[in-house]
């Protein structure tokens, strides 16, 4: 099953803790209902052997994070508040935490976090990675957004139908999360069943950060530049140049959905060559700068958008 660890930091709110596992076992529920048996198991852990100091006069004592991982965990989900509280016990959770998650990342399938410190901790980490690992991190800044966080991760794992049947499980809303992703371009489906091309996006996803010419393109499908320039057009309808940018466009907008990281570092994490760049992309894509589509994500008037150009 896959490995759920909740990892409770400072200031967290019991509420985001219970929320995250009754979400996690409802959709447990909802899963055994249709393949027979549960998809996750599910774990919460302190970083020290003390008591974690939440919100108010609340502490969390529960088992700690094991030194040895003997197998795999397929979701990290540091939950944190929204406040500092650096006195005591507070800097050695936070401290253990990031030191935890940086030397077991490899270990790790996703990281996500609840509240400023959840994602003060889990950042630090995740920007220390090897620039090779390009793996996102899955944020809910604000405090007490535990739920919206983990039907977010249920629908990526189990998809969406599973997660509206989890809300209505726990008597939540499904609207204000419907979809994590509010931009998205259609060019994944776009390879008409051509084995080569659908390889090459997954490819190209997972390697945006790097510097990608049509000459690296052509050399994945062993063509010449001339020859996979025409065929790359003549398959998806569009040129690969554009293509790029599309999918760069695609994860920054999950990057400005889910963290609070600036426009700058979003641009160098998805590839573009300077923040000026990914503006003008936002600009001749969205009609709108990458600063009015966080507004907008935040204020909740943005709707699904699936380009296709």
């Amino acid at each position: 099953m896959a490995q759920i660890w909740l990892i409770v930091v400072d200031g967290f709110e019991l509420f985001d803790v219970a929320a995250a596992m009754q979400v996690f076992e409802a959709a447990n529920v909802a899963h055994s209902e249709s393949h027979g048996r549960s998809f996750y198991e599910i774990h919460t852990l302190v970083p020290a052997p003390t008591p974690v100091q939440g919100a108010g006069s609340a502490f969390l004592n529960a088992r700690e994070l094991p030194s040895n991982m003997s197998e795999a965990v397929h979701t990290a989900m540091v939950i944190g508040g929204a406040a500092w509280n650096m006195l005591g016990n507070s800097s050695i959770h936070m401290r253990r935490a990031r030191e935890w998650i940086l030397e077991h990342r490899s270990q790790i399938g996703r990281i996500a976090s609840v509240g400023t410190i959840g994602f003060t901790v889990a950042d630090a980490a995740h920007q220390r990675a090897a620039p090779s690992d390009t793996r996102r991190l899955w944020d809910a800044v604000s405090a007490s957004s535990g739920m919206k966080l983990a039907l977010k991760l249920v629908a990526d794992d189990l998809g969406q139908p599973i997660a509206i049947r989890v809300t209505a499980q726990i008597g939540a809303s499904w609207e204000p999360i419907a979809t994590p992703f509010r931009f998205r371009s259609d060019l994944p489906e776009r390879a008409t069943g051509d084995t080569r091309v659908i390889a090459l996006h997954a490819w190209m996803v997972e390697n945006l950060h790097k510097r990608l010419s049509v000459n690296t393109l052509a050399e994945r499908l062993s063509m010449t530049p001339r020859t996979f320039g025409r065929f790359y057009l003549r398959t998806t309808g569009i040129t690969p140049a554009r293509a790029l940018e599309l999918l760069r466009l695609s994860r920054a907008c999950d990057e400005i959905e889910t963290t609070p990281m600036s426009f700058k570092a979003i641009a160098l994490r998805c590839g573009f060559s300077a923040e000026e760049v990914m503006r003008r992309a936002f600009l001749r894509v969205l009609k709108m700068s990458p600063s009015e589509y966080r507004r907008q994500y935040w204020a909740g008037t943005l709707r699904l958008s699936l380009i296709h150009i």
